[in-house]
């Protein structure tokens, strides 16, 4: 919800507090401060009375990815932990990333973060910093995101950074480019990360302030949060770190340097002199005891000075009312003096202290104002007695405050959070990412030899989830009977906008009876799937040699496979082969060099069956109670996380005098793994039956006649699970043709909806255990494919 005015609420504006004003917002700005009532009302309205309105705060430093590890390396000092953290980080995962971003933005948000910068560490995936990225733009949170790089490898991590996970510095460079062509226009703005002086040579240091400054880009760096960036420079190279810096030019104005404990009073005019930023980190330079950094002098000396929450490896949480609160005391117990830094001071510098080095809207004395960025924070503290009575709203935030007073908080007017939960992520889903995190290994209590030495690791364990289709799916090896007494309905298209309503009845009507049903009029052009069919029958015709070029990725969903699928029911291999395309895992597996145009021609269709998809989709999520778009939006093909698969089958010719086994089948009695499969087949090429899930233990089967100029459907497990078996899958297979059928060859073509891997599959009434679409899928293939 986009609000258009805030009323009756009392604002923090140009260092007051003005009570009984109404605050108007227009095109993601703050428009108008007027008395209540003063202004007409337009839009969207949020009452205020009784509430305190302040602008979002920025934190200037954060690792998401730690919100999947928190506790990591309690009682380690910076580099044992460093250590700790980088094991975890080699092991990180796109799903793994998305999952602690999407929290870590969550959780940010709810204590009144609008804006935070993420420092990246080096990872040679792009997929995980694409991971996060979507978390990023899903939580709705402005950020600015800095891609981590390294040039210098070592793997203490004294004098350089862990080579597991480092890339070439051209290539994390231009998939930063990639990520800023990505982000243009949206609230996601694009830095570069380095973790620390040790770990970019001189020579890569001017390739990256060359490629900041071309761009316009912000750049965060580590720095002095103990002794050792000092000590192992003047060690390596002859200087301090701040002089090793200055000498190779990597000191100027859109530098933030994050920490700076041990930054002396040469070091702080050094900085100062050069424009570079500083963020504050109270709570994380506390619990890894790493010191207190010298904030009062570090602005008497001119330096722009933000505030920091860091990782939740370090924190642990991503409270940013707490840093605040920390961030004050901690000076005054370190100077001994109570009124340093009090609230309009902390505010300010939470709100904006380092804005102009980020290169984000600057705020400098911390309130609201007209013509600002509507990225507002509600307060109400009469949430918490614990916050009551409210003599000064400002001492209040400073010392009591914390997430359970933010009644609402705003980005660019749109309401992200609302009494304590966010509009789009709910608790439960993020909670159920967060459940993928198993821990690795007990951080060790001594530092690691040096030298290199690492610890040994065991495999991450996903969590373990019960699969009751696979149960049933093991009984359905019988050879059963038929019957005819089911309607295989067909439901027409004609004209779906209009009539909409009308085609989601009859879909759901057909897919709660028997799961099973077929769509005419439905928009893909017989021409198009007569060109698909001809591009499968011209791929399966290639010399096995050929095909095997192209074979399958194992877990991916991409490439050749033949006879390699087993299914529970049968336990013997379906008589097939199949080409599956999955977008993101295709490297290498288009067969172009001998079906030139091949590429273009599938996804050209694989893309006519998504949007297809989506729409009978669409149908079910309006039934569901699901928002517009919840379907496609789980189903992303720009996305990296995108497992959704059109799969072209060959069914092998059975010889005349063949006998076949009974217990070989074209395809064994399976459900799909999928949301929605649609499937086209030939005219005269029969064999698939069905028997609906409900009606598993009679093994009673019903044959669909295929016909060139209908798609059938089938409901998958993915939507059982999700609509919590309203909608259930069904039993099917492709029976072998028997003595008096045609033997000859079959072919079809399937495409299946499947959740995007990051996607988290839980039902309204959380009738299954959530689980993520990658895990829900990785089981199902390895128990449908011979190892």
């Amino acid at each position: 919800m986009t609000l258009a005015t805030i009323t009756d609420v009392t604002v923090y504006s140009g260092g007051r507090w003005l009570p009984g004003t109404d605050v108007h917002l227009a095109d993601g700005r703050v428009t108008a401060l007027a008395a209540h009532g003063e202004l007409p009302y337009r839009g969207e309205v949020l009452a205020g009375h009784g509430g305190h309105l302040t602008p979002g705060l920025v934190n200037t430093h954060t690792h998401l990815f730690q919100a999947g590890l928190r506790g990591t390396g309690e009682g380690l000092g910076l580099l044992a932990w460093l250590r700790a953290v980088g094991e975890e980080a080699a092991r990180l995962t796109p799903e793994r990333a998305y999952a602690a971003a999407a929290a870590a933005a969550a959780e940010a948000l709810r204590s009144g973060t609008t804006t935070l910068v993420e420092h990246m560490w080096p990872h040679p995936s792009p997929e995980v910093h694409d991971a996060v990225l979507r978390a990023l733009e899903d939580s709705g949170v402005r950020a600015v995101l800095c891609r981590g790089v390294a040039d210098r490898a070592d793997p203490s991590r004294r004098w350089g950074f862990d080579p597991r996970l480092m890339q070439p510095l051209e290539e994390a460079l231009a998939h930063t480019d990639e990520l800023i062509a990505r982000t243009r226009g949206s609230r996601v703005q694009i830095g570069v990360a380095v973790p620390n002086p040790r770990c970019l040579t001189p020579e890569g240091m001017g390739t990256v302030r060359a490629y900041a400054e071309e761009r316009g880009l912000p750049v965060s760096l580590h720095l002095l949060e103990t002794t050792t960036d000092d000590t192992t420079c003047r060690d390596h190279a002859g200087v301090g770190a701040v002089a090793y810096l200055e000498r190779a030019g990597f000191l100027w104005e859109r530098l933030l340097a994050v920490h700076c404990v041990e930054l002396d009073a040469e070091g702080r005019a050094t900085l100062a002199r050069h424009g570079v930023g500083v963020s504050y980190n109270p709570l994380s330079n506390m619990r890894l005891g790493s010191g207190i950094a010298p904030v009062p002098a570090m602005l008497e000396a001119g330096l722009s000075v933000g505030l920091g929450v860091d990782g939740a490896a370090s924190n642990d949480t991503q409270d940013i009312l707490e840093a605040l609160r920390i961030g004050a005391y901690l000076q005054r117990a370190a100077h001994r003096a109570a009124d340093l830094l009090g609230f309009p001071e902390m505010f300010a510098l939470a709100a904006g202290g380092a804005n102009r080095v980020l290169g984000i809207e600057e705020n400098p004395d911390g309130g609201v104002r007209v013509g600002m960025r509507a990225d507002l924070v509600l307060h109400r503290f009469d949430r918490d007695y614990a916050c009551l009575p409210v003599r000064d709203p400002g001492a209040t935030l400073l010392t009591c405050a914390g997430s359970r007073t933010v009644a609402a908080v705003l980005v660019g007017g749109e309401v992200l959070v609302r009494d304590g939960e966010h509009v789009r992520l709910p608790s439960r889903r993020l909670a159920a990412g967060l459940a993928c995190w198993t821990p690795a290994v007990t951080a060790p209590r001594t530092p690691l030899p040096a030298g290199g030495a690492t610890a040994t690791m065991t495999n991450t364990t996903s969590t373990a989830y019960t699969l009751d289709e696979l149960a049933k799916e093991t009984r359905m090896g019988g050879a059963g009977t038929e019957t005819t007494a089911r309607e295989i309905r067909r439901i027409d298209l004609t004209d779906f906008e209009h009539r909409k309503a009308e085609i989601t009845e009859e879909l759901w009507a057909a897919a709660t009876d028997i799961g099973f049903f077929q769509l005419v009029n439905h928009g893909i052009e017989p021409g198009v799937v007569d060109r698909a069919f001809a591009d499968a029958e011209a791929f399966f015709a290639l010399p096995e040699r050929t095909k095997a070029r192209h074979a399958l990725k194992r877990g991916l969903n991409s490439g050749w496979e033949s006879m390699t699928q087993v299914r529970p029911s049968i336990g013997t291999p379906d008589q097939k082969e199949s080409y599956q395309v999955t977008r993101p895992h295709m490297a290498g597996l288009w067969p172009d060099d001998a079906l030139p145009g091949f590429q273009e021609r599938v996804l050209a269709f694989e893309a006519s069956c998504r949007e297809l998809a989506m729409r009978v989709l669409s149908c079910f999520a309006d039934r569901l109670g699901l928002p517009d778009g919840f379907f496609a939006r789980a189903h992303d093909p720009a996305s990296p996380q995108y497992q959704s698969t059109l799969r072209m089958l060959h069914y092998f010719a059975v010889p005349e005098d063949a006998v076949i086994p009974a217990n070989v089948w074209r395809a064994g009695a399976h459900t799909d793994f999928d949301c929605l499969t649609l499937l086209f087949q030939r005219d005269g090429q029969g064999g698939l039956q069905v028997c609906p899930g409900k009606e598993a233990e009679a093994q009673e089967w019903t044959r669909v006649e295929p016909a060139d100029s209908v798609i059938t459907c089938n409901i998958g497990d993915m939507l059982m699970r999700w609509s919590d078996d309203r909608l259930p899958s069904n039993f099917h297979r492709v029976r072998s043709p028997g003595p008096d059928d045609d033997r000859s060859a079959r072919h079809s073509i399937a495409f299946f909806a499947q959740a995007d891997r990051d996607v988290v599959i839980e039902g309204p009434e959380g009738r299954y255990p959530p689980i993520t679409a990658a895990d829900y899928l990785q089981q199902r293939i390895a128990a449908n494919f011979a190892r």
